[in-house]
C-alpha cells in the first residue's frame, strides 16, 4: 500500500487488515475531494464572495467537525 496514490485505491481493493489500517485515510481523502469539487464547482456558478464564505463556513468547517469526530470513533 505505501507510495500508491490514494485515488488509486478503494475500499474493495483492500483486505480486512489493511482496511482497518488504511479505511480512515482513504475516507478523509475521498471527504476532502468531494468538499473540493464542490468549492470549484463555485467557478461555473460565478457567485459573490460572500456567498463562498458562507458555504466554506456553513458546509466545509462542520463537515470537518463532523469527519474529525468520525475518524475519532474509528481509531
Amino acid at each position: 500500500m505505501a507510495g500508491v496514490p490514494l485515488e488509486k485505491i478503494s475500499l474493495r481493493q483492500v483486505n480486512k487488515k489493511q482496511r482497518e489500517q488504511y479505511g480512515w485515510a482513504i475516507d478523509a481523502y475521498n471527504e476532502i475531494k468531494d468538499q473540493l469539487n464542490k468549492i470549484n464547482s463555485f467557478d461555473k456558478t460565478n457567485p459573490s464572495l460572500n456567498e463562498i464564505n458562507n458555504y466554506i463556513k456553513n458546509t466545509w468547517i462542520d463537515g470537518q467537525l463532523n469527519f474529525q469526530k468520525k475518524i475519532c470513533r474509528q481509531k
